[in-house]
């Protein structure tokens, strides 16, 4: 390996160490990394590409092999990142919809005739829920992921936008529409 792709190599493990991967997986991440790095003729998606087609039998055996090489690739930005799609907040309403009302009603009631919860739990959800209907009319998912970007931009804790979180997922449960969304890290 040359002085060029051993530095490459450095900054790499430098750099990983620093994404609270497990070490189990920084090591392979390393392992899978260096071979690449020995082995391609070129450090780029061509490189990637080439390498990849004469290692096909051995990245099936080895699921994080093609991880590892597109993180470093990404790394260096040469591509192969993820891209997250910008997701824009909800704008506050002025009020809540009567209609929006009546089912928050509805559904704590539910709540209460159908499950065993304390009403400190029925109270959360209570709130969690008037505050999602000041943001938008309508339980879908579009609406709950920008729901959450908006408690993020408020600097909501992720204990407290998990709450949002189960609140609204109990709710489209109740509608017969379920929805699963993402947490935030704890």
């Amino acid at each position: 390996m040359n002085s060029d792709r051993q530095k490459i190599l450095t900054d790499y493990i430098s750099y990983i160490y620093t994404t609270g991967r497990t070490y189990d997986t920084v090591g392979k991440y390393i392992k899978h990394v260096t071979d690449f790095l020995e082995m391609a003729k070129e450090v780029n998606r061509r490189g990637y590409l080439n390498y990849k087609r004469e290692n096909a039998d051995v990245m099936v055996r080895h699921s994080l092999m093609c991880s590892a090489i597109c993180d470093l690739l990404s790394y260096l930005n040469i591509g192969y990142g993820k891209r997250e799609k910008a997701v824009k907040p909800l704008e506050k309403l002025d009020v809540i919809s009567d209609k929006n009302k009546k089912q928050l009603n509805d559904f704590i009631v539910w709540l209460t005739d159908n499950n065993d919860y304390s009403s400190h739990t029925v109270d959360i959800y209570y709130t969690s829920m008037k505050k999602y209907f000041e943001y938008a009319n309508e339980v879908n998912m579009d609406n709950c992921r920008r729901f959450i970007k908006s408690l993020e931009e408020e600097k909501l804790s992720p204990a407290t936008i998990r709450l949002r979180i189960t609140a609204i997922e109990k709710f489209s449960k109740w509608m017969k529409k379920p929805i699963e969304l993402k947490r935030p890290k704890m």
